[in-house]
């Protein structure tokens, strides 16, 4: 293995048979060639490790463990990789052509321990633009990337399109608290990077394609598990910018109203399967004495009756009622 490798791509899947030959494909097409893939197996079993070890090379290393799920199966591949750098990409999206020299360019550069880039969703009818997109160039620095990052038009990061510095790996542990949550695992990890990097560039190149199927996650298929370990995540996030206070963050936080609004966190945690009366009660009671609760809900008002309707009972404490009509 190549100890000057600028970039490892680290590529873990579970039964991606169907997607992950297009994936690796689009690793191996990059017009910049100084790169290692890292594959990661979490437990397949859909024939998924025969078309990974097909593509075996100097360049091409594949690994297998037990399924503990896709933020283990990245780790796992970061610890095992020898870039400088280092990319995700998951087994069912792709990375343009261009993807690894537009970033080449950038750390070659600026040095940067972040690059984040723009991403474009695609399906059979072909690409769209993406909700988060960066609107301008923009080089950053711990006094204004959360500004930047999480208030201004934007609603946090992701692993997805985005380059970073191994050297921040070094110190970074993600709380155990959060290593399971399916939905926001990636937005809580990278918000943790954030928090570590000391630069970070915003670029306007659309560099990895997020594919849209039915086996994707979505809301539509959250349990109501999934979506209170999101209220965890988002709740941790802002209590945590709260405190750090690296400028006045509560003007900073009305500036998030329009977007919380499209993702009201009281509608968002009482969707989904119900869990047991119990676990309900002790989770509404959890929401109701947390930051964003406090200082979003009794601040400003989110548009929908039944946002108002489980703000009321649950400012009553009414959990029974509220179980039965959620």
């Amino acid at each position: 293995m190549n100890n000057n490798v600028l970039f490892s791509v680290v590529c873990p899947f579970f039964n991606g048979k169907k997607y992950l030959t297009k994936a690796i494909e689009s690793v191996l097409k990059q017009t910049y060639l100084n790169w290692e893939l890292i594959l990661v197996d979490d437990g397949s079993t859909d024939g998924s490790q025969k078309i990974a070890k097909s593509f075996l090379s100097d360049k091409v290393h594949y690994y297998k463990n037990d399924n503990h799920g896709v933020l283990y199966s990245r780790y796992y591949g970061v610890n095992k990789s020898l870039g400088r750098y280092i990319i995700f990409l998951d087994c069912d999206d792709l990375l343009p052509n261009n993807a690894l020299e537009v970033y080449k360019n950038i750390v070659e550069s600026i040095n940067p321990d972040i690059v984040f880039s723009n991403i474009s969703t695609f399906s059979n009818e072909g690409y769209e633009p993406r909700i988060y997109l960066n609107k301008a160039f923009k080089i950053l620095d711990n006094n204004n990337k959360m500004s930047e990052c999480f208030f201004d038009n934007r609603f946090g990061y992701y692993h997805s399109a985005a380059c970073f510095k191994r050297a921040i790996f070094n110190n970074h542990k993600l709380p155990e608290m959060f290593w399971n949550h399916v939905y926001t695992e990636d937005l809580i990890d990278t918000y943790f990077l954030i928090c570590d990097a000391n630069s970070i560039v915003l670029i306007t190149d659309t560099l990895y394609l997020y594919r849209k199927h039915s086996q994707s996650k979505s809301k539509a298929n959250m349990s109501q598990t999934d979506c209170y370990q999101c209220f965890l995540s988002y709740n941790y996030i802002y209590e945590d910018i709260y405190h750090r206070q690296p400028y006045n963050p509560l003007n900073q936080i009305k500036e998030l109203i329009n977007e919380l609004s499209l993702v009201p966190m009281l509608y968002f945690v009482f969707d989904g399967v119900k869990d047991d009366f119990l676990l309900f009660k002790k989770r509404a009671k959890e929401i109701r004495n947390s930051f964003l609760y406090k200082n979003f809900s009794n601040k400003h008002k989110f548009v929908g009756k039944r946002y108002i309707l489980i703000k009321i009972l649950l400012f009553l404490k009414f959990y029974r009622f509220l179980y039965r009509i959620i």
